[in-house]
């Protein structure tokens, strides 16, 4: 299952850089902090943008703007232009961990994983006390296949708060794919204690009660998190693998036709990846479902291939 980062926008605060700097002014700059901790979004963006283009600035305190700014772009989904004041922030301010951070995260949303876990790197090597860096980098990590170096970042993040279901569950994932079932379905038990409505919980302990020969108990966590996001593809993707493996085939492939309309061209070009890894064959990896594709999925159906993971 795809493992996604939660939006988190590092917004530094101005009074920060405004009780070394008083003759600047970063009225705006302080109006913009309020407004998105307000959930102000539009003008929030708006007040950093006068302050940045109005305001006379010495270059950290513009790299702090633009990183506020940035951060605020990122988590609201404009990745590029995101990076692009993250971009100029850090060649203002090497030093701005903000700034790396968001960067990371604006990387990880794009799909360029390498160039996150620098991001992240660099961020934690000036800043190696705040978790969700480290819950930012065992994602990435988990995201790359590296699982036992994302354990690692969980831990330390759940030592520094046990009640985190997100971490808690991603760490129980990075269990399941190193076969440490046993502890993955503590994971997921702690995390659904905390957020008994967690759909990436339920959805990862179905599949690994799958895993551990239980498929029945993993389809009854799969249908209980897809009535919860009836529209979720990777709750209708989980129930339809779960499904193959019962031998149930006619419902599989409508469960899986069901997560590819909602999921669309990107969840077919995913299906075709896998489906290619495993040795059957799709066609071109173009994101068109039929024909081939069709054809491949249905044997991998037959033959209960694992069409949740990549290989």
């Amino acid at each position: 299952m795809k493992r996604f980062l939660a939006a988190m926008a590092l917004v530094v605060p101005l009074t920060m850089i405004g009780s070394s700097v008083l003759a600047e002014d970063v009225t705006m700059c302080s109006a913009g902090g309020e407004a998105w901790r307000a959930g102000e979004v539009q003008a929030a963006i708006d007040a950093f943008t006068l302050c940045i283009d109005e305001g006379d600035l010495s270059p950290a305190t513009k790299s702090a703007a633009l990183s506020s700014r940035g951060n605020i772009l990122v988590a609201v989904g404009a990745n590029q232009h995101g990076l692009e004041d993250l971009n100029e922030a850090l060649q203002l301010d090497p030093l701005n961990a903000a700034a790396a951070y968001g960067r990371g995260n604006a990387r990880f949303n794009q799909g360029e994983l390498v160039g996150a876990l620098e991001d992240y790197n660099v961020a934690l090597g000036l800043q190696p006390d705040l978790p969700p860096l480290y819950l930012a980098r065992a994602n990435t990590y988990s995201a790359l296949g590296r699982h036992a170096e994302a354990l690692v970042d969980y831990d330390r993040v759940l030592l520094a708060d046990p009640f985190d279901s997100v971490a808690m569950t991603n760490r129980g994932w990075s269990n399941t794919i190193l076969g440490n079932y046993d502890r993955a379905m503590s994971d997921y038990e702690a995390a659904l204690a905390i957020d008994p409505g967690s759909v990436l919980a339920l959805l990862d302990r179905a599949w690994t009660h799958a895993l551990m020969g239980n498929p029945q108990l993993g389809l009854v966590d799969a249908e209980t998190a897809l009535a919860l996001a009836p529209g979720r593809p990777a709750a209708l993707s989980t129930r339809a693998q779960i499904l193959a493996v019962l031998g149930r085939a006619d419902e599989a492939l409508a469960g899986f036709e069901a997560a590819i309309g909602i999921g669309g061209n990107e969840l077919v070009r995913a299906y075709q990846q896998r489906l290619t890894a495993r040795g059957y064959d799709p066609g071109p990896v173009d994101g068109g479902y039929g024909g081939r594709t069709k054809d491949a999925l249905i044997a991998c159906i037959a033959e209960a291939c694992n069409m949740l993971q990549d290989p």
